[in-house]
Parts: structure tokens; C-alpha cells; sequence
């Protein structure tokens, strides 16, 4: 189950289009890279079943094992930013390719490059979230026309 509920946060973390953490034996429970400092957690991609060339095969990765943190109360019911702003705060060289196809990507994700301005001005999670908060109330207006039953 904690692989389900990292799930939405972890997937955001790429690399080069490839999800890192394949291979594994806590897949969506870590994230990593071998260009991250090498005084984190680490782990060696191998073949397992789902994954048998995973994109980083033998190679130590650094990052982290969220295996053992308490999902309902970190992520309070939500997609998480934080991993994602610590990988960015990780990823080294340029800052600027961190959200196109050369490094850690969000592929197909809508607004990536107001999010990636937002990490590049140092925005928080909560600062970025709020920044959401007036497209969110206007799909709401749009929506509701289309709700079978009160919010």
C-alpha cells in the first residue's frame, strides 16, 4: 500500500523520461540518481519481475527510502510536492533542463513551465499550491453545471 499512496508524488520524479526507482524491491518507495550527493540512502537497480532492464541497471543510485514514513500524515491526503522540490534542490549542473526531456522530467504534465519558474524562484510547496488556487476555483464554477449530487 505505500507504494500506492507514493505513487502520484514519486511518478513526477524522471530521469530522462525513465522512472529511477525500477528495479527495486520498494518500487514508488525511493527515489534516486547516481549524480545525487553520494552521503544518501542508496540502492543498485537489478532485474525483478516488471522490471527486468530497469533504466539504471547496476548503477548506485542516492536519494532516499520513504518506505517507512507515515504516508496519510506527510502527504495529508494529497500529491506531494516535496519530493520533487528536493530532487530539483538535488539535481546538479543547470537547474534549467530539470523539467525538459535532458534530465528529471514532467512529461506531459500541463503548467510545467510556470512549476519549473516556481522551483527556479524558490517558491514552497504551499506557495506553489496556492498559486494553483485560481485556475481551481474557476474549473469548479465549470463543473459544477456537471455534478450529479451537492459537493
Amino acid at each position: 500500500m505505500q507504494s500506492v499512496y507514493l505513487y502520484p508524488s514519486l511518478l513526477l520524479i524522471r530521469r530522462n523520461g525513465r522512472e529511477p526507482r525500477s528495479g527495486t524491491t520498494k518500487p514508488f518507495q525511493q527515489f534516486g540518481a547516481p549524480s545525487f550527493p553520494d552521503s544518501l540512502y542508496h540502492f543498485i537497480p537489478q532485474p525483478v519481475p516488471g522490471a527486468f532492464k530497469p533504466p539504471l541497471l547496476s548503477q548506485t543510485c542516492y536519494g532516499y527510502d520513504l518506505s517507512g514514513i507515515d504516508v496519510e500524515k506527510t502527504n495529508r491526503h494529497r500529491m506531494s510536492l516535496q519530493w520533487l522540490l528536493k530532487a530539483y534542490s538535488l539535481y546538479p549542473g543547470q537547474k534549467n533542463i530539470f523539467f525538459n526531456g535532458n534530465g528529471v522530467v514532467l512529461t506531459g504534465w500541463r503548467g510545467r513551465r510556470s512549476c519549473g519558474s516556481s522551483f527556479a524562484n524558490g517558491l514552497t510547496e504551499d506557495n506553489i499550491r496556492n498559486s494553483w488556487e485560481p485556475a481551481l476555483e474557476h474549473f469548479k464554477l465549470i463543473r459544477k453545471k456537471y455534478l450529479l449530487y451537492a459537493e
